[in-house]
């Protein structure tokens, strides 16, 4: 039996795919399938796959399907897929040579049904630099209600927001019948099935998932602003049903599954109010439906953070003044577009509060 399937779903990446496929293949763990499934690519995408499918039949499965997302192009590796473990990676990405090597030894040695590892955010072309942002995590092993106990934490530094960053028992995802849904930002509804029942999760210390971020057809950059807090409350919601199933009843661990949400209206306000494509006035009216909207009400009342800074936005925020809203996003914007990398540094200090 294949060891791990690494599932890569393609649509117009030809100006990365190459290199994905690349440090896959240099991989020093070589028990794997490489599943390319080409979701209906208008571009050369199509072409590169059946080309690196003749470079490396051993290793190489290409699928051609009209275009249905990334949910249903998931989907439909996992259930083709033939290894005993499932590996996403997106083709605008690439991993470094022992990064596979881990995660199976982890994941096979504490008997884990998922390892989630940190990865290394790359920001290209800022300033004329390529900048990167690790996200790290410490070597830990959780059996249920340890893990549940610390949910918080995985949500709030973005590593249970992707499906990337993890090696996934593919029994454990049959079994209980997870797959990804049809719906924007899958990702999260899909690890908060996964970790709803689990028993036993490994967490290491590896940050050599390399995480683009620049990539113009990715789902975020196609994600319009009117939309956004919409898709987001919905993701939270479902996020948030998951872990009051578990009835915790801890108010610290509560705040900071608020305090995730908050940053989620914080982040829908600030691109509001740099949008290109509304006026002021409109911008003003979404603001405040936003504030007023009860689960924005409830998570700005109920969150709780080690950051002073995000703590004083909440307070601002919890005002449901629009146009304050939307002066101090404003500046947040400002500096986001001028002082990137201060901007990247503040942002990765608030996902640790």
């Amino acid at each position: 039996m294949i060891s791990i399937s690494i599932i890569v779903p393609v649509y117009n990446v030809e100006e990365y795919l190459d290199r994905a496929f690349e440090s896959i293949i240099s991989q020093s763990f070589k028990d794997f399938e490489i599943l390319i499934i080409d979701d209906g690519s208008t571009d050369s995408s199509g072409k590169i796959s059946d080309s690196l499918k003749k470079k490396y039949p051993t290793f190489t499965r290409v699928f051609h399907n009209k275009n249905n997302g990334v949910s249903y192009t998931r989907n439909f590796g996992i259930n083709v897929a033939l290894g005993k473990y499932i590996f996403f990676m997106d083709p605008d990405d690439y991993i470094e040579s022992n990064f596979l090597c881990e995660l199976f030894q982890e994941i096979t040695s504490k008997k884990a049904q998922i390892v989630i590892a940190g990865f290394t955010n790359v920001y290209p072309k800022i300033n004329g630099k390529v900048y990167k942002r690790p996200v790290s995590l410490r070597n830990i092993f959780y059996h249920k209600e340890d893990f549940r106990n610390n949910f918080y934490f995985y949500l709030n530094n973005t590593t249970l927001a992707v499906p990337w960053n993890k090696l996934y028992e593919r029994e454990y995802l049959i079994r209980n019948k997870i797959l990804f849904k049809k719906v924007e930002m899958e990702d999260l509804y899909f690890n908060s099935d996964v970790v709803k029942d689990i028993s036993r999760v490994s967490i290491i210390n590896n940050i050599d998932y390399q995480y683009f971020r620049n990539n113009a057809n990715s789902q975020m950059n196609r994600i319009s602003d009117l939309n956004f807090f919409r898709f987001r409350k919905n993701q939270f919601l479902y996020s948030l049903s998951v872990y009051k199933s578990w009835k915790l009843n801890d108010k610290k661990s509560d705040s900071r599954v608020y305090y995730f949400f908050a940053c989620r209206i914080i982040e829908c306000i600030q691109l509001l109010s740099f949008s290109n494509t509304l006026s002021f006035t409109r911008k003003l009216s979404e603001i405040k439906k936003i504030l007023d909207d009860p689960i924005s009400i409830e998570a700005l009342s109920k969150s709780e953070s080690n950051s002073v800074f995000l703590n004083l936005i909440i307070s601002i925020f919890k005002m449901k003044s629009a146009p304050l809203a939307f002066f101090v996003s404003f500046i947040i914007s400002i500096i986001r577009k001028n002082f990137s990398s201060l901007f990247l540094n503040i942002k990765l200090k608030i996902m640790k509060a």
